[in-house]
């Protein structure tokens, strides 16, 4: 993440778009992943009036976007079968 220099001042008053002109863009997209993972329902597309059991649900499928790759063969295998009954 980005330095700042800092004299004798104790704390910096430094702003999020300071910090952000700062970045580079690999820095970028580390903070973007850190949130993801931190604040998922910050990048829901839908407005987020799930009741809880259902919210829960969308939060464990929104986990496994992008994972494919980290599956098992078995849990793979089990994701595939669930999601034909619906296809």
């Amino acid at each position: 993440m980005p330095t700042f220099e800092q004299s004798t001042i104790v704390e910096m008053d430094l702003t999020p778009e300071e910090f952000y002109d700062e970045c580079t863009k690999e820095e970028v997209e580390e903070l973007v992943e850190l949130i993801k993972e931190d604040f998922p329902e910050m990048f829901s597309l839908q407005p987020n009036n799930l009741h809880a059991a259902e919210s829960e649900f969308e939060l464990m499928i929104n986990a496994l976007h992008g994972k494919w790759n980290m599956l098992t063969t078995e849990e793979e295998e089990s994701i595939r079968n669930v999601a034909k009954k619906f296809l």
